[in-house]
């Protein structure tokens, strides 16, 4: 009995009150067992492929491929496998339980067998003595990991392997499992005394050729449940043909989830349904409990390969494509990581484990729902079933209605603003999985916004979003098959290093620019869809169509009541359990069903659905969404035929229509031709148009306040004309020397509170620079529908000297200017702090009705210290009266240093890129040379470095802010341009440029200039030839680019690989340099240092410290050490360019060579 309702219950006996206690609902279909309801519970499993695999060939291989190597092979380089790590790292990660490859397709075994030869006893691994089964054992022992085992069914080695071979296949298997599940191996339960394998993985995978075998899965789970009744059994579900039992003894815990991607696509009905021998998972009406394991291996292969070193997966994509997937679908995730020859996991995948395991502990550490809150319902059951229960952290207490109520709310009231953007849901699974149906909302600044959709729940759902101020979480069950029992909502904050911060600010409208294009709406009775092209390799298919009518800048979808649909083909797939997949599948709000073509026979393209709307409705456009469980099912070329009546034969009317081949969200496309042209993922907003012709017009509506339109400004963009109700407010030219994206092209501040009507009119004019007059719109930004106003930074950044005494910066108004309102700005340090750099402040701005613009004022604190450029910032919050903050609401402060040179003239702080040269020594850069600068570069070599990595201070650029120049690369070439003979020079590396602008000693993502090059190359022999050898890049300073010397960091690495660490990996076979980029002003007060006439060198090998530069006569060279102690003076009686001072027995650390005559003085860090 529950907790809450015994208590009520003792405390209403004991003051004689009578409670009628509330029946629980009965159990509806399958419930998972005590092994499977361990793993949903603790999801997070790790694999280990280790074994013949990883020392056969130069570097490992993945398959056997049934050649049978010597025991001998096996061998790993540095003595004793260190188990100890791998289970350490993987307990520190998150993980729960480790599942070793203890025998794989190759048949060789990693523990002593006493059943075949073929084992490790036979290698020179510790000398015959080796087990590694026990050694793993062993370290689950001492960090507490759980311990599984993968014993592959498939044996190449096995001479009984086959049904027509000699020997019984099966006892020799069924003799494997006796010996590891006996109890000598597994992970040691300290109550029991035994020792627990809590996972056996039967591989089902057989190589090609390979002779049939007929496994006993019978007699192998048997034997699993004998000696390990706990230990959850994962194999085919070929295991489950003709099982007719009860739920407790179906066969197979756990089957392959059907990739090897590590995900699983909505709806994830953990039920089995068993027909003779078609067995159909993932089955809504399934009769067995049965769940899926979602497998990837950390990297591409599932066993080590050191040339797969720097593919690591990201932890953007262990997160976001594998661990939201998988766990966060409900169902377990079993990553693979693979130890090296060593026995040891590689230093990059230690790692990416630890930043993996990080993210996830820190994220879930708090759930931001506490039982103060307060949770309402639609409906309760009654007593001990309340909303509360979702708020209380107890799993077997559940909000539900009563008997045959499928659908429902449930609403979570914070109180106040809460940011977060992950939130979990958990159905209670013990008695059966339900919910087919829900949506997840959120109240942010009085609006609700849809978070996230789906089908199924199970035992868990995660959605994680973009991060939001949420004040509300509301929770609709849509469908269900029995009344849904929801044990808990829960709702979190994610790690920085994984959180998403969307581009547009809570309380902000986003229009794309898709839904704003004027399209020609038409009265249609029928429509055909006609495919024209198979995708390669792949069938067309179609999830679910659904059709619009846009007016003003606003889709709305039409209801599919009443709609039909038919096919010129439909897949007959009634094999292995599978569904047909006719056209009606793409009207029933089922994103899991599809329609295909007919495969068996194979049919030919093009092919066609017709809809009969029953009606005769206005219509503009259609989505298409595609099959979600595989990719690139993509009916990429498409016609579309539409017929005003019932009656009328079709017409065509869009020729040619395209979707990209590879994008699984729905696409939209006109249904008739458009003066704009579509561009899909133009920029992180999302789509964009661009005008075809030019009378092109966009249109859409806005109620009162502001609005603000992006688009693009080129080299290449034109004329276009604001009109709003009718009268022409603006003619804007978004002509631009460089190429744009996200631009401000028009923002209006003063509407009134009435409904407009804006339209944009392409002109077909440009000014005499650009190349043409299209114009390219984006998105139009709105406040949502309660939101009165919001504010604004207006800068981003901006400067001041050290000695200004004050800084003074603006805060801008948005929106209904009617009322008055206030927001708060608090500063805080960055390099800088407060007391030493600036002063401290904390400040409420009021801003009046009318009021649009206020200043404010932060003290600059001077000094007389050396220290460098410092910065800090000004932030925006706690805005008042319905306002919100809006998309700039930072200021970054840089302080410029007026003491000493803090211009980093020899480029210090960085990190040193490593790696290795081509051992020809024919991949490296000829020269690198720049135009169009200030000052340019000029480097030129004969021969290769001697180091992968070259600093070159002897020359610099230099450049103003908002200029432009070219950065000219010429590889050496050690042949001519050939697609039949190999020549090692850069041909076979992509190249990748970099600039440190905000000058903070790192390289960020939006920091990469340009990459050349493709991974791989198409063409082995002339790989990157065309790309790499000779380039010549533009690049654009920044307005808001550092007053320093920064690096312009050229990176050549091997083509075949991924750089695993930005701008500051190791490259491969390739080469590093940095450039010396000084960047200068001409038009602000900030000045930039004055330039370095000086240079200061410590040379380690000589142990002389040379100074270069234009020395006159007298000029005095000091030697200070860190103690402020003169080392050594020198000064030079003759005009000199090179000056060499020797310093016997220098000591290790940082000195100062103050360098000084008549007319100027610098001074030089060196570190000996």
């Amino acid at each position: 009995m529950r907790k809450t309702i015994a208590f009520l219950c003792a405390c209403c006996l004991f003051f004689g009150i009578t409670v009628a206690q509330t029946t629980p609902p009965v159990k509806s279909g399958p419930t998972p067992n005590a092994r499977q309801m361990k793993y949903l519970q603790d999801p997070m499993a790790a694999f280990i492929h280790f074994g013949m695999n990883t020392f056969a060939g130069s570097d490992g291989i993945e398959w056997g491929n049934d050649v049978k190597r010597p025991a001998s092979t096996f061998n790993p380089t540095n003595g004793k496998v260190d188990t100890d790590q791998w289970v350490r790292l993987l307990k520190k990660a998150g993980f729960t339980r480790v599942i070793i490859t203890l025998k794989h397709h190759d048949g060789f075994c990693t523990w002593p067998t006493k059943i075949t030869d073929y084992n490790i006893s036979k290698s020179p691994y510790l000398g015959g003595k080796g087990d590694l089964a026990k050694e793993l054992s062993e370290s689950c022992d001492k960090y507490g990991l759980d311990m599984g085992i993968y014993l592959s069914p498939w044996d190449a080695w096995e001479p009984s392997y086959g049904d027509s071979t000699p020997g019984d296949y099966n006892d020799f298997y069924d003799g494997q499992l006796r010996e590891l599940l006996g109890g000598a191996y597994g992970r040691l339960n300290t109550e029991t005394g035994k020792r627990e394998i809590v996972e056996i993985w039967l591989d089902g995978a057989t190589g090609d050729g390979v002779a049939h075998q007929t496994y006993d899965f019978t007699r192998f789970v048997n034997t699993v449940r004998e000696l390990q009744p706990n230990c959850l059994t994962w194999m085919t579900l070929q295991a489950a043909q003709n099982y007719s039992g009860p739920e407790a003894g179906f066969p197979v815990d756990a089957f392959w989830v059907g990739n090897e991607k590590g995900y699983v696509n909505d709806p994830v009905w953990m039920k089995v349904a068993v027909n003779g021998t078609s067995v159909s998972q993932y089955n809504s009406n399934g009769k067995y409990m049965c769940i899926p394991e979602a497998d990837v291996s950390i990297r591409p292969g599932w066993f080590y390969h050191a040339a797969q070193d720097g593919s690591v997966k990201t932890l953007d994509y262990l997160i976001n494509n594998i661990y939201f997937r998988s766990v966060g679908m409900g169902i377990p995730l079993l990553l693979n990581v693979p130890p090296n020859r060593q026995g040891k996991f590689h230093a990059n995948d230690s790692v990416a484990l630890m930043k993996f395991g990080t993210a996830i502990s820190n994220t879930f550490q708090t759930n931001l729902l506490t039982t103060q809150m307060t949770a309402t319902a639609s409906a309760v059951r009654g007593l001990g079933f309340e909303a509360a229960n979702v708020l209380d952290g107890n799993y077997d207490t559940y909000w539900t209605m009563a008997d045959g109520q499928t659908s429902g709310t449930i609403t979570v009231d914070l109180g106040k603003d809460v940011e977060m953007d992950v939130i979990r849901i958990r159905e209670y699974i013990p008695l059966g999985q339900r919910v087919s149906g829900w949506k997840a909302e959120v109240e942010v600044y009085g609006s609700w916004r849809e978070f996230g959709t789906g089908q199924t729940i199970g035992y868990q759902r995660m959605i994680k979003g973009t991060l939001l101020p949420v004040r509300k979480i509301r929770l609709t069950i849509t469908s269900a098959l029995a009344v849904p029992l929801i044990n808990s909502i829960e709702a979190y904050k994610s790690d920085a290093s994984i959180t998403s911060v969307g581009p547009v600010p809570p309380g902000i409208n986003s229009t794309e620019a898709s839904v704003l294009q004027s399209l020609k709406t038409m009265k249609v009775s029928k429509l055909k869809f006609e495919v024209l092209e198979m995708p390669s390799g792949h069938w067309p298919t179609l999830a679910e169509m659904k059709f619009y009518n846009s007016l003003n800048g606003t889709r709305e979808e039409i209801s599919r009541n009443g709609f039909t649909a038919t096919a010129t083909s439909e897949a007959k797939q009634a094999v292995n359990g599978e569904p047909d997949c006719p056209a009606s599948n793409t009207l029933d709000n089922t994103i899991s069903t599809i329609w295909q073509p007919e495969w068996k026979p194979k049919v030919s393209m093009p092919q066609s659905l017709m809809y009969n709307f029953g009606k005769q409705i206005d219509l503009s456009e259609i989505s298409y969404l595609p099959r979600q469980t595989s990719d690139q099912d993509i009916a990429s070329k498409f016609n579309i035929y539409t017929a005003e009546n019932a009656g009328d034969p079709y017409t065509l009317s869009l020729s040619g229509g395209t979707f990209i081949a590879t994008q699984k969200t729905a696409q939209f496309t006109p249904i008739a031709s458009s003066d704009w042209t579509v561009l899909q993922n133009y920029s992180t907003t999302g789509t964009a148009i661009q005008s075809k012709t030019n009378t092109a017009v966009a249109q859409f509506g806005v109620q009162g306040g502001w609005f603000r339109l992006l688009g693009s400004k080129s080299p290449s963009t034109g004329i276009f004309e604001v009109w709003i109700d009718g009268v022409k407010s603006a003619t804007i030219d978004t002509y631009a020397a460089l190429l744009s994206k996200d631009a401000v092209l028009y923002e209006n501040n003063s509407l009134s509170a009435d409904n407009h009507i804006v339209l944009i009119k392409a002109t077909g004019t440009k000014n005499n620079s650009s190349i043409d007059s299209k114009i390219i719109l984006q998105n139009v930004f709105k406040l949502e529908n309660g939101v009165k106003g919001m504010f604004e930074m207006a800068k981003t950044f901006d400067e001041s000297r050290e000695d200004a005494g004050t800084f003074t910066f603006e805060i801008r108004r948005y929106g209904s200017l009617s009322e008055p309102a206030s927001v708060t700005f608090i500063t805080t340090p960055g390099t800088g702090v407060h007391g030493k750099t600036y002063e401290d402040k904390t400040e409420v701005i009021q801003f009046a009705a009318g009021e649009s613009v206020k200043t404010a004022t932060v003290n600059i604190l001077e000094n007389s210290l050396a220290e460098g450029n410092k910065d800090f910032y000004i932030e925006l919050n706690n805005p008042t009266n319905n306002h919100i903050p809006g998309f700039n609401t930072v200021t970054r402060v840089l302080v410029y240093d007026n003491d000493g040179d803090a211009s980093n003239s020899n480029l210090e702080g960085y990190c040193t890129p490593g790696g290795t040269q081509h051992s020809e020594k024919k991949a490296y850069l000829e020269s690198a040379t720049t135009d169009g600068a200030k000052k340019n570069v000029n480097y030129n070599v004969t021969s290769s470095p001697t180091s992968v990595y070259v600093k070159y201070l002897d020359d610099f650029i230099e450049a103003e802010r908002g200029s432009t120049f070219t950065l000219n690369l010429k590889g050496f070439q050690a042949g001519e341009r050939s697609t039949s003979t190999v020549y090692q020079d850069f041909r076979y590396n992509k190249a990748y440029i970099y600039a440190d602008w905000n000058a903070d000693l790192t390289f960020s993502a939006d920091e990469k200039i340009a990459e050349f090059g493709q991974q791989p190359p198409s063409n082995v022999i002339l790989g990157n030839y065309d790309a790499v050898m000779n380039i010549s890049q533009t690049i654009s300073v920044p307005a808001t680019a550092i007053l320093q010397s920064i690096p312009v960091r050229v990176l050549y690495h091997n083509a075949w690989m991924s750089l695993s660490n930005g701008a500051c990996s190791n490259v491969t076979e390739g080469m590093a340099y940095d450039f010396k980029l000084n960047v200068v002003t001409m038009t602000s007060g900030i000045k930039h240092q004055k330039e370095n006439l000086f240079n200061a060198y410590y040379y380690a090998f000589s142990k002389n410290i040379v100074c270069t530069g234009d020395f006159t006569v007298n000029t005095k060279f000091d030697v200070i050490n860190s103690n402020g102690v003169l080392v050594k003076t020198q000064s030079v009686t003759t005009p000199q360019n090179e000056v060499i001072i020797t310093v016997p027995n220098i000591s290790k650390g940082c000195y100062l060579v103050l360098i000084r005559n008549s007319k100027t003085s610098e001074v030089k860090k060196i570190i000996a």
